[in-house]
């Protein structure tokens, strides 16, 4: 892809707010519509791993024109779960839409030779 931008990020509530602020500038020039959902899904991912991994969070960004891969990084072996569709759910309806609105998504484990995960999703 051609250009990544990548960014650890802090494991609290402001960690969304600094993965928004890294796909506004990875994004520069895209439609709003699709930095939009961009910044949705992100922040769904990033939550995620605030929630239910804790330690190190990383963010990065690939950008090739308007096609998109961003990949969060966390600490946890534990792979994500797509809750049932229970409409009153306060939580899990995250990976429901990542699934709806991404062109690709999925978990694998870190290549880095670091205990965790690293779960993405690619706007094509």
């Amino acid at each position: 892809m051609g250009t990544t931008q990548t960014l650890v990020l802090p494991s609290d509530r402001t960690a969304a707010f600094h993965a928004r602020r890294l796909l506004e500038t990875a994004c520069a020039g895209m439609t709003a519509d699709r930095l939009d959902v961009a910044c949705l899904l992100a922040t769904e991912l990033v939550s995620n791993a605030v929630l239910h991994a804790g330690g190190t969070i990383s963010l990065s960004v690939a950008r090739d024109g308007e096609n998109l891969r961003v990949e969060v990084f966390d600490e946890s072996p534990a792979l994500p779960v797509v809750m049932d569709g229970q409409p009153l759910r306060e939580h899990g309806a995250g990976l429901r839409l990542v699934d709806a609105l991404a062109s690709s998504w999925g978990t694998t484990g870190r290549e880095d030779s670091r205990p965790g995960k690293r779960v993405w999703f690619a706007l094509d």
